[in-house]
């Protein structure tokens, strides 16, 4: 008889079986190295907090670190990386609620693979100018609510600078705001007065409202009007926010904003109209979107500006 081989077990296959999933190693180190990050956060927290006395460790502690890295892309084929690091650390033992907020941002073109195309440079809207979302800065925050009182006032203290310059501009900001409700509307009044270096004094009002539609939609709104006294200028605002959260873990908005100044040419000089895909990947700490949006500028001709934003986020705290 021919003589027959036993069948050998295969190398790989048998190591496959005796090691460890390598998803699940990759799992553990992450969520090692995210508790590590949240300790940081709610360590750096309660040590602040001292400051004011002995941190009450039973509260809930809502410091965080926050990391996000994106990439847009316009449909003249210009790229663009976006980061931004922030840092809240919240210190509730002080006599009244202080936070202490970090951010850096970082946003560098890649690449531009049109020729000859000239990049349009459209109004800035206001919310861009005081307390840049784009600048790094440090500030500390101050809430505050008496007792018998439902207006609740936040003030914004710090110095904000450009990633790359050193260069400190100090920078205020007080808001006062109270929610109301009118039938299934909620409203909410937000007077504001303001003052960076470079742009001088100003002073606003802002109504945000929000009525929810269904069960899982909801409808907000915002209008805004700014005026600075050294431009002597005036900002308008004007938008919609259309919000489906479809589950915990799938959340859509839809938003149009109109912006305009009361030097404009036009009735609105500029409109933005966008919609964000918003998706839960792990817990409560990382998630991914991707936003389609178009600008539309008068300086322009109010010709399409299309873009698309892929976006990860990470939250790093004790809660999350």
């Amino acid at each position: 008889m021919p003589e027959t081989n036993s069948p050998t077990p295969d190398r790989n296959t048998s190591e496959k079986q005796t090691t460890p999933d390598e998803f699940e190693l990759i799992r553990k180190g992450v969520a090692q190295s995210r508790n590590l990050l949240g300790q940081t956060a709610s360590t750096i927290g309660f040590g602040l907090d001292s400051l004011f006395g002995a941190p009450n460790k039973n509260q809930p502690n809502e410091s965080a670190i926050t990391l996000r890295s994106g990439l847009e892309i316009q449909d003249s084929g210009l790229l663009t990386q976006i980061n931004t690091l922030s840092f809240q650390a919240d210190l509730p033992t002080a006599s009244s609620k202080l936070q202490l907020l970090a951010r850096l941002g970082d946003e560098h073109e890649l690449e531009n693979r049109s020729t000859n195309v000239q990049t349009e440079q459209t109004p800035e809207p206001f919310e861009s100018r005081i307390l840049k979302a784009d600048k790094a800065g440090i500030f500390l925050r101050y809430i505050y609510q008496h007792p018998e009182s439902l207006w609740q006032t936040t003030f914004d203290n710090g110095f904000q600078f450009t990633p790359h310059s050193l260069a400190l501009e100090p920078v205020s900001y007080l808001r006062i705001g109270q929610t109301f409700l009118s039938g299934t509307w909620q409203i909410r009044p937000v007077p504001v007065i303001y003052w960076a270096e470079s742009s001088g004094l100003g002073t606003g009002i802002a109504l945000h409202t929000l009525k929810p539609i269904d069960a899982i939609t909801s409808l907000q709104h915002t209008t805004g009007v700014n005026y600075l006294f050294d431009e002597q200028m005036a900002y308008y605002q004007h938008g919609w926010q259309l919000v489906q959260a479809f589950t915990q873990d799938l959340r859509a908005t839809s938003n149009i904003t109109f912006y305009s100044t009361n030097r404009a040419g036009h009735l609105i000089d500029e409109a933005k109209i966008s919609a964000t895909l918003r998706r839960r990947i792990d817990s409560d700490w990382l998630f991914f979107s991707v936003t389609p949006a178009d600008t539309l500028s008068s300086e322009n001709n109010y010709k399409s500006n299309l873009s698309i934003t892929f976006q990860l986020e990470a939250k790093f705290g004790v809660q999350y």
